[in-house]
């Protein structure tokens, strides 16, 4: 068998390029960057039906063009052929001496071996990747060998799927309203067998989820939201007749929606990554397959996602707190759309991660747990520097500092710090009833829930200047009742300090809060009787945003009357993000300022 000669179209960094082979030895060279990989990877495209850069063709697409082609000459038992494939809006075609084919039939026309630095593996690592780079060779010589070596795969995977469970899949939905976690669950761990599992606990669907379709049997979990929702519906209804089961609140639940949306691709990997860039919000996931975990950060890390590992086993959690006192260790923390498949060989990587990072600023605010620490960045550190940054610019001389349990905590020993103003707990969290008082989905019990939770220590309060601070003002409900609750057991004044800016956007890109409506929040509802109408341009609510202008302070000072605090300020953005300590661009700060 030998190459005469290949084109390329569109193809990688090549607009057009024709290039010729002599029948002996060829030999590429040239500086970086200059196209070399990119025909050894058009060549071996053709030996085994895809690339050995990437599992995405679309990746193999020039920038600017709708799509790639690549053609090559060759002769094999001296007759000469031709291979052809093109690949334009997702559809790919390929050709045998001009005829079209299907990618088995074309396995085994033209044969080559690559080898690449990559490949060193062959020698240093696992047998498992040596079967792999003998099982790619083999299976040009021999398409048979593809059939079996299916047919191996699949029976090896349901051997170990019996083996590791007996009784295959299970799935068991629990409500944890009224209970503690770990009795909901202490029986099932009992009876727990086998080397892979996932969970979830989730405020709003059932899940994780179990599906079966022409990926095999799997079980998925999320987190996210999903703004087009109702679009992906009516085009997966549209292209295929399916049906969904699974109903959260009257919709669609969302875990079973992505399951869809992955198994539109011919593969998992192509299929969850289709889901990270088919949604619109956000999406991290975990899938437990016989294969092991496949997990995915959102395409642009707005949630996290973080390994542990410890001899002999790993782990992944949305919190790296929550498996240290297990023993692990944080291994790795995934990047922005990184794909990863997690099992008994170890970690390997299925899709790079991206370059662009929105994380979500609210994590370190509020929702993230205190001994929790995101890109390297401790929440708790996180804030002291944001408590200490808004002392620096207050003026206030109140008697005592005190957080909000529990979020606001820290941020007022990090204010007490930097003033010098003693830090106090004039009131103590209760938590034996509800462990979030945000949850409930009636206004009133959360009111009531949030009440219940707070016992006053009178001595601490009695005729005392408190200065307060809270992680932020939502609704302003709980935080009015919080400074009656203070007025009421003798405080002389309150003093509130949100430790973020005013949220006048709701967040389009989490589901942690149950706000159906950005007249939901208090900045909103102000701003509409300001201006006297609820559609407020973007350049009017930009004004609102801005600390430095005349609205911002109207806006300010009629929630501060209207919540009834002595005096009110908020954090400043760019105190907060500095507070942070990651480059500003890497993080989302939509709820403030509505840009993501």
């Amino acid at each position: 068998m030998i190459l005469k000669a290949i084109t390329l179209e569109n193809f990688r960094s090549a607009e057009r390029e024709c290039i010729h082979f002599d029948p002996g030895v060829n030999l590429l060279y040239g500086n970086n960057a200059e196209g070399k990989t990119n025909v050894l990877e058009a060549i071996y495209f053709f030996a085994r039906g895809r690339s050995f850069r990437t599992t995405r063709e679309s990746d193999l697409v020039r920038f600017g063009a709708e799509g790639c082609g690549v053609d090559i000459a060759f002769t094999r038992r001296g007759e000469e052929e031709t291979l052809g494939y093109r690949y334009f809006g997702g559809t790919r075609r390929r050709t045998k001496n001009g005829v079209k084919v299907t990618a088995r039939e074309a396995l085994g026309v033209f044969c080559a071996v690559l080898f690449c630095p990559d490949h060193l593996s062959v020698i240093k690592r696992t047998p498992a990747e040596r079967r792999e780079f003998l099982n790619a060779a083999i299976a040009q010589i021999s398409p048979a060998y593809v059939a079996a070596l299916g047919r191996h795969k699949k029976l090896l995977e349901n051997k170990n799927a019996l083996l590791r469970c007996e009784d295959g899949f299970d799935r068991a939905i629990h409500n944890i309203e009224n209970a503690p976690f770990r009795t909901k669950f202490d029986k099932d761990m009992q009876k727990m067998k086998g080397y892979y599992g996932i969970g979830c606990i989730s405020d709003f669907e059932p899940q994780p989820l179990i599906v079966r379709s022409h990926h095999g049997t799997f079980a998925i979990t999320t987190v996210g939201k999903i703004n087009n929702a109702q679009e992906i519906v009516d085009e997966i209804f549209n292209d295929n007749n399916t049906h969904f089961l699974e109903m959260s609140g009257g919709d669609i639940n969302p875990t079973e929606l992505v399951a869809a949306i992955i198994n539109q691709k011919e593969n998992l990997i192509d299929g969850i990554h289709y889901a990270l860039e088919r949604i619109d919000g956000s999406l991290t996931l975990m899938i437990l397959t016989p294969k092991g975990i496949y997990a995915a950060r959102d395409k642009y890390g707005r949630t996290p996602l973080v390994i542990g590992h410890k001899q002999d086993a790993y782990c992944m959690a949305m919190e790296s707190f929550s498996f240290q006192n297990l023993g692990y260790r944080p291994l790795k923390e995934l990047g922005p759309g990184e794909i990863v498949i997690v099992n008994q060989e170890g970690i390997k990587t299925l899709m790079a991660p991206g370059s662009k990072m929105r994380i979500c600023t609210f994590l370190w605010v509020y929702y993230g747990y205190p001994s929790s620490s995101y890109e390297g960045i401790s929440v708790e550190q996180m804030r002291y520097n944001c408590g200490k940054n808004m002392a620096k610019r207050d003026h206030v001389k109140p008697d005592i500092v005190a957080g909000v349990p529990d979020s606001g905590t820290a941020h007022a020993v990090g204010y007490a710090n930097e003033s010098g103003v003693p830090f106090s707990r004039p009131f103590i969290k209760y938590t034996p009833t509800w462990p979030r008082s945000f949850m409930p989905t009636v206004q009133s019990k959360r009111d009531m829930i949030a009440k219940m939770k707070m016992l006053a220590v009178h001595d601490l309060i009695q005729d005392r200047s408190i200065l307060l601070i809270d992680d932020s003002i939502v609704r302003g409900t709980q935080l009015r009742e919080t400074t009656e609750f203070l007025y009421d057991s003798g405080a002389k004044e309150v003093h509130i300090r949100p430790a973020c800016p005013p949220l006048v956007y709701g967040c389009k890109f989490l589901n942690f809060s149950r706000s159906s409506s950005e007249m939901d929040l208090i900045t909103r509802r102000v701003i509409a009787r300001l201006e006297g109408t609820e559609d407020v341009s973007e350049e009017v609510l930009e004004q609102y945003t801005d600390p430095e202008s005349e609205k911002y302070d109207q806006m300010v000072e009629e929630i501060r009357k209207e919540l009834n605090f002595t005096s009110l300020r908020f954090n400043r953005l760019d105190d907060m993000l500095e507070a942070v300590g990651i480059p500003k661009e890497k993080l989302c700060t939509y709820c403030w300022n509505g840009k993501d």
